[in-house]
C-alpha cells in the first residue's frame, strides 16, 4: 500500500498528534501511580522509631527527640538547585517560628558533598543522611517535605516546589495543638 504525497503531511501530523497524547496519558498516569505509593508507604512509617545518621558522622538524630515540637523532614540533594533553594525559604520560616524543627534528609549524595554543602551555610537544620528512607518511602521527587506533627504524626506531605503552599501547610503545622 502506498500512501499519495499530497496525504503524507497529514498522515504524519495525525500520528504525531496521537504519539503526544499517548505520552502525556502515560506520563500522568505514572506520576499518579508514584504518588499513590508514596501515600501508602508513608501510611506504613512509625516516625517515633525513625533514626537518621547525622551528615557528619556524628551519632544519630532520633525523631522522638523532637517529640512535642512541629517538624518538616525536607528531602534534598546537592544536584538539585530547586532543593537547596527550598532551604531560604525554610530558613525564613524557621527564623519566624523557632519551634519548628527542620530536619534536612540528603538523598543520593555523597556524605562529603553534603558535609561540604553544611559547612559553607548557616542553615538552623539538623542534616542528615537518609538515602534508605528516601528510597523506602519512593519519594517521588526533589524537593519534598514530609510535615509531622507534635505527637510524631504524619500531618501532611508536599511534592515540588510550591513555596507559598508549602507554608500555608507549614503555618497549618505549626499552629495545630
Amino acid at each position: 500500500m502506498r500512501l499519495e504525497q499530497k496525504y503524507f503531511y497529514p498522515f504524519m501530523g495525525v500520528c504525531a498528534a496521537i504519539s503526544l497524547v499517548l505520552i502525556l496519558f502515560g506520563t500522568f498516569h505514572y506520576q499518579d501511580r508514584q504518588h499513590q505509593r508514596f501515600t501508602e508507604h508513608l501510611a506504613t512509617i512509625d516516625f517515633d522509631t525513625l533514626r537518621f545518621d547525622f551528615a557528619n558522622g556524628s551519632n544519630e538524630l532520633h525523631l522522638r527527640e523532637l517529640r512535642g515540637k512541629p517538624i518538616v523532614i525536607d528531602f534534598w540533594s546537592t544536584w538539585s538547585d530547586m532543593s537547596m533553594s527550598n532551604h531560604n525559604h525554610l530558613q525564613r520560616i524557621k527564623n519566624q517560628y523557632p519551634e519548628l524543627e527542620v530536619v534536612a534528609v540528603a538523598v543520593r549524595d555523597s556524605r562529603e558533598l553534603v558535609q561540604d554543602y553544611v559547612e559553607e551555610q548557616s542553615y538552623p537544620f539538623y542534616f542528615v543522611i537518609g538515602t534508605g528512607f528516601y528510597e523506602a518511602v519512593q519519594v517521588p521527587g526533589l524537593p519534598s517535605q514530609l510535615m509531622i506533627d507534635r505527637n510524631l504524626k504524619l500531618f501532611d506531605k508536599q511534592i515540588g516546589i510550591g513555596v507559598s503552599e508549602l507554608e500555608e501547610k507549614l503555618m497549618s503545622l505549626i499552629r495545630d495543638e
